[in-house]
């Protein structure tokens, strides 16, 4: 008996949840709920892949990141077309250099993602650059870029470090430093704000 009364309290729950409130979704974003307020929004209302997503990022910046991981997995069970928790996850896994995980959910998200991808090659370009794969990382980045139409910051940033990278290795060429002087210039028009890109400026003027 006791087994019917637990099964029927359970089917109420799941029939009394409801979506969740419009407001929570910029409380999430801004970082407003903490670890437990968290949990309790994934228990007691109904969500959405990108609600997944974006709980999966407050977790993270709360450094929880087991309970990043599977709301982001979460994200992707209910929308496996869904582009964002892909490379979300990309980049838990890069933070926690578990860069076999990395290239798992890179494939995954290219085979599956029906948006431009543009956000995975990036953290697979991150990936590379972390691996010391500094050609890789340009291609990736460049790539980027060319989708977004040069909309991309992190791209600029990326690309500019990989080629920096590989004048560092030797493998300057005057196409090379051209290359990177070129793409700062570019950058720093388009995001005229960007720290990165600031930060980069002494490579550049003299």
């Amino acid at each position: 008996m006791n087994f019917f009364k637990r099964l029927f309290a359970e089917n109420n729950e799941k029939q009394e949840k409801q979506p969740m409130p419009p407001e929570y979704q910029i409380k999430i974003v801004v970082g407003q709920f903490n670890k437990k307020q968290l949990l309790d929004i994934q228990d007691n209302y109904i969500l959405q892949a990108n609600h997944f997503d974006l709980i999966g990022t407050a977790f993270r910046n709360l450094e929880e990141y087991e309970l990043a991981e599977k709301a982001y997995f979460k994200a992707i069970e209910l929308k496996a077309d869904y582009e964002d928790p892909y490379s979300n996850l990309m980049s838990l896994y890069i933070l926690q250099k578990k860069y076999d995980h990395c290239e798992a959910i890179y494939r995954k998200g290219m085979d599956n993602s029906s948006d431009s991808k543009s956000s995975i090659v990036y953290q697979d370009g991150r990936l590379m650059f972390v691996k010391g794969n500094y050609e890789m990382a340009f291609r990736a980045a460049q790539s980027v870029l060319n989708v977004e139409q040069l909309e991309h910051e992190g791209a600029f940033v990326l690309a500019i470090h990989a080629l920096l990278s590989l004048i560092g290795e030797g493998k300057e060429t005057e196409s090379t430093i051209s290359q990177a002087v070129q793409l700062w210039k570019v950058g720093v028009s388009k995001f005229p704000k960007s720290q990165p890109l600031k930060e980069l400026a002494h490579f550049f003027i003299r």
